[in-house]
């Protein structure tokens, strides 16, 4: 019966290092994923912000278009 629980625990403790190994490249892959959302958001947020003359592109403070390429 020890030798069982023995190899039972061996078998269980390959399966946890295996998901382990599993989880971390996994966890990365997520934080890299809402550092693109988060830095992409960002950069056309801003982007917005500064292609216009002036103007939040809210109803009370809309945008402010000085040129045709604004327009467009």
């Amino acid at each position: 019966m020890s030798s069982y629980s023995f190899h039972s625990r061996i078998a269980y403790l390959r399966q946890q290092r295996l998901l382990r190994l599993i989880a971390t490249p996994f966890r990365i892959g997520i934080l890299l994923l809402f550092t693109l959302v988060l830095t992409t958001s960002i950069f056309f947020s801003v982007q917005a912000d500064t292609f216009y003359q002036g103007g939040t592109g809210t109803r009370e403070d809309p945008y402010q278009i000085a040129d045709c390429t604004q327009l467009q």
